[in-house]
């Protein structure tokens, strides 16, 4: 767990997104990269995750209905 005291300024913790491989995520991390948003995303390695292959974006692996 992380306070704010924590967090240096001028930095935030970045935001995660789940579903971020489907056609809803995919735009909605876009529109956060473009907002300067750092990104964390949750993603299933059996999916296909080419939408967010060139995205500078922190990618996790794993099912959440484990």
């Amino acid at each position: 767990m992380t306070s704010e005291s924590n967090i240096s300024a001028g930095s935030s913790p970045p935001v995660l997104v789940t579903g971020s491989a489907g056609h809803v995520g995919a735009n909605l991390v876009r529109r956060l990269l473009d907002d300067g948003t750092r990104i964390r995303v949750l993603l299933r390695h059996e999916d296909n995750n080419g939408g967010l292959e060139d995205l500078d974006v922190e990618r996790a692996f794993a099912d959440i209905r484990d």
